[in-house]
């Protein structure tokens, strides 16, 4: 909608009493034609109650020249939305003492929601970015996300101009930046000295002043700062956030209406500043970085380990080569494994790394299987890491040879005694003894404990009898205990 004229207002579009939506157009080079006054909107004008919904366009290169709202005029609008809109480059002049609003004017009864609009390089006398003049009773606009930078030809309100009975106003997370040497926010206090609401937003202007009139007091109060943005590349019209800028992760999360993706598309409520907390950015752009994690080995193999006994830990690290946080959903280690960490439940900061302990506690002899598993997100890219985990439960079994003896008093008899490992190599020593003797008799060991190891082992039982010894027949028990293991093997010993 380009190079068209109209005499008292709209030269591109002109709503009256009307509710439509006006979406992804390019409105530019619509101006006034041989007429004056009138409502302005070089490229939109909304006159009459309405909600008017106007959003993705590009309104540019616009002018009114003898009135206000180079871009966007609203007179008794009612409710519209204007919102994630490039306006830029348009004018209004041509009224004493100052043509109002470059970008946008409203007047009126017109409260709406401006959220998320680049407004910059527009120009007027007062409020080259944003003019409103609230009436007494009217709630007034609500914005919010806007990044809002001043233009040439202001005398007041370089970015924004509030007038009239303005305290109902809310500001959210904007970036109000005034041309060099202009004051960035102007609240005019003819009509009411009670300044709009300001909330998490950034007022700045290089050399001038950053809130100015009756909302001078809002500074360095409710979230609110008055810092150099730090755009990338303000001149040519790139307002992305630097990494260092102090508008990142500055915002108010609980903002009405908070947009869920920023003016670029990306998710709007990131970590940008690498303190695992995740912060709306201020203005129409979310700093968008990520994390790169990733555990220093996928797999972790156990030695055998005795059924019930727990491993010496081994250890894993888990690395963020990324430029944000990894921020932890789930931690866990499953089938007979535990695991213990030194990272923050919050999150692993990038350039950072953490280190985890995993125990191997059998529970069942054989191969054992599980996983080490990390899940968490940097905001727009999720992840889910695991490690490979495995062992086997070991036990061991007894036995003896032969079944049954049988010995004269004073005498000794020999049992051979095999201790073999079931599962897997058990590596523990076993400690042998015996119960059920009879009494004046006696048994050694030799060795008194063995390890079964892969390949098994061996011991000697040796039974000594006295003249006290009584005659008859008797169940012999050889024990093997490790730990909290036990296993027993009988044998009959007959006494003459």
């Amino acid at each position: 909608i380009q190079n068209n004229t109209a005499c008292d207002s709209g030269g591109g579009v002109a709503v009256a009493f009307g509710s439509p939506k006006i979406q992804g157009n390019t409105i530019q080079n619509n101006t006034q034609s041989a007429c004056s006054g009138g409502s302005g909107g070089g490229g939109i004008v909304l006159r009459g109650a309405g909600s008017a919904q106007i959003i993705g366009n590009l309104i540019v290169n616009n002018t009114w020249p003898s009135g206000d709202g180079g871009g966007i005029s609203m007179n008794s609008a009612g409710t519209p939305t204007i919102k994630n809109n490039i306006i830029a480059g348009n004018t209004a002049t041509g009224v004493s003492p100052a043509a109002q609003g470059g970008g946008i004017a409203m007047v009126n009864d017109s409260d709406p929601l401006l959220a998320q609009n680049l407004i910059y390089n527009n120009s007027a006398g007062q409020g080259t970015g944003v003019f409103f003049l609230v009436p007494s009773g009217s709630r007034g606009p609500v914005l919010l996300n806007n990044t809002i930078v001043g233009g040439s030809g202001a005398t007041e309100g370089s970015a924004v101009y509030a007038s009239g009975f303005d305290n109902q106003v809310q500001f959210f997370n904007n970036l109000l930046i005034g041309a060099a040497g202009d004051n960035a926010v102007f609240c005019d206090g003819t009509f009411n000295q009670q300044p709009p609401t300001f909330t998490n937003n950034d007022a700045f202007s290089s050399g001038g002043t950053s809130l100015d009139g009756t909302c001078a007091g809002q500074s360095g109060v409710n979230g609110n700062i008055s810092a150099d943005p730090q755009f990338v590349n303000a001149a040519g019209a790139d307002f992305h956030l630097q990494p260092a800028s102090p508008a990142v992760d500055a915002g108010d999360n609980s903002a009405p209406n908070l947009p869920s993706t920023d003016f670029a598309g990306n998710v709007r409520i990131l970590d940008g500043n690498n303190d695992c907390v995740s912060t709306v950015d201020l203005g129409v752009y979310e700093l968008v970085r990520s994390a790169n994690v990733s555990f220093s080995s996928n797999t972790l193999a156990f030695s055998s380990q005795p059924v019930g006994t727990s491993s010496s830990p081994q250890p894993v690290t888990l690395s963020n080569a990324g430029t944000t946080c990894f921020q932890f959903s789930s931690t866990a280690a499953s089938g007979d494994f535990t695991q213990t960490n030194t990272c923050s439940s919050a999150g692993l900061l990038g350039g950072s790394s953490c280190s985890f302990s995993v125990t191997f506690t059998p529970s069942a002899v054989g191969p054992r299987s599980g996983a080490l598993t990390v899940g968490g997100s940097d905001g727009i890219n999720t992840a889910n890491l695991s490690v490979a985990l495995s062992g086997v439960g070991a036990d061991f079994s007894l036995s003896a040879t032969p079944g049954s003896a049988t010995v004269k008093h004073g005498s000794s008899v020999k049992f051979a005694v095999a201790l073999n490992s079931v599962g897997g190599a058990f590596d523990s020593p076993v400690a042998l003894s015996c119960s059920g003797l009879p009494s004046g008799a006696l048994c050694s060991f030799s060795p008194s404990s063995a390890i079964p190891g892969g390949g098994g082992a061996a011991s000697t039982l040796t039974v000594s009898t006295t003249g006290r010894t009584p005659r008859g027949s008797f169940n012999l028990q050889i024990v093997g205990t490790s730990g909290s293991d036990v296993h027993s093997a009988s044998v009959l010993l007959t006494v003459r």
